[in-house]
């Protein structure tokens, strides 16, 4: 309705709602890389279980074909070398929250090392990492690495799901749960449309509460220099609980792209999940952080970058 001379009229537009639709598969030719002479293939699942046994630093391992995952996997810690799946696919990860891994996904941690070409297909059962230890600790949950610091990620894609993480200090991300590289380090191609949880078991003056869309967490380790991310995005909705209590800080964020973030260049990126965080209305100190891109970045450039979905905090928070 409008007035148009002092009249009021109404006129009716017909709107056609077409749901967006997306090809779930690399964003970059997924064999274009070339591989060195002495790479390693991988051609099961017990052989990409056995780089947890492995010196993986300076090596390049190759996947050969699709990887089905059976029975509760088994995190590989400690990662620091080349992984290329040629376009391969690893499906059917399943990490239980019963299983207490502190660090849950295919990978637990990777260092210094470059994943690319590679999809995870998470198990309906979803990864969970969870923390009861005494005190409390730190838990890291995703589909691809948990924990990663110097690592290159590119043309890599997680789908299925839910990941969640739960514990003092929780971390959850589609792809990474938590990620520090350096400058040289890059973030490209690469994307996650899991539906991602993390929930705080306990409130700290120290505490820390984080979940992303595609990265929980995402830094660099330099503090003069901003790293990389970009061509990437996250479809899958975004969900934080926190118990309140006398935490100041800024450490309980959570984004449809990354939960937090400092020191970033962001480029040609986008999220559409909704975005969700809440706590105990009991605490009145504690202060949490949503947004659809990002829940808290500092120090940090975006440049064409959107966001679409539905932004809500409880009790407290920053929106």
């Amino acid at each position: 309705t409008y007035t148009a001379g002092g009249v009021a009229k109404s006129v009716e537009i017909p709107v056609t709602v077409k749901a967006p639709t997306y090809n779930l598969g690399f964003l970059a030719d997924p064999t274009a890389d070339e591989l060195p002479a002495d790479a390693i293939p991988i051609s099961s699942q017990g052989e990409l279980a056995a780089l947890d046994q492995s010196d993986t630093a300076g090596k390049t391992y190759y996947l050969t074909r699709d990887i089905q995952l059976t029975g509760e996997w088994s995190p590989i810690y400690g990662f620091q070398g080349t992984l290329d799946g040629r376009g391969h696919k690893v499906s059917g990860l399943y990490i239980s929250s019963a299983s207490k891994e502190q660090l849950a996904a295919l990978f637990a941690s990777a260092y210094d090392a470059v994943i690319r070409n590679l999809a995870v297909e998470i198990a309906p059962g979803g990864v969970s990492a969870y923390d009861d230890t005494a005190g409390g600790d730190e838990a890291y949950a995703a589909g691809l690495v948990g924990h990663s610091n110097n690592t290159n990620y590119i043309n890599c894609y997680t789908t299925g799901g839910p990941v969640s993480a739960s514990g003092m200090a929780p971390y959850a991300g589609g792809l990474v749960g938590y990620l520090m590289n350096q400058p040289e380090n890059q973030v490209t191609n690469c994307f996650s449309n899991c539906e991602v949880s993390s929930k705080s078991t306990q409130a700290t003056t120290s505490n820390t509460c984080m979940a992303g869309g595609l990265i929980g967490e995402l830094e660099s380790g330099d503090g003069y220099q901003a790293t990389a991310i970009s061509r990437c995005y996250a479809t899958g909705n975004i969900s934080l609980s926190y118990p309140g209590g006398s935490s100041g800080r800024a450490g309980t964020q959570a984004g449809g792209l990354l939960g937090g973030g400092s020191r970033l260049e962001v480029r040609d990126c986008f999220a559409l999940g909704d975005v969700t965080v809440r706590k105990s209305t009991a605490s009145k100190r504690s202060s949490l952080f949503a947004g659809g891109l990002g829940g808290w970045l500092s120090e940090s450039s975006l440049e064409r970058c959107y966001a679409t979905g539905f932004v809500s905090g409880g009790y407290g928070s920053h929106v």
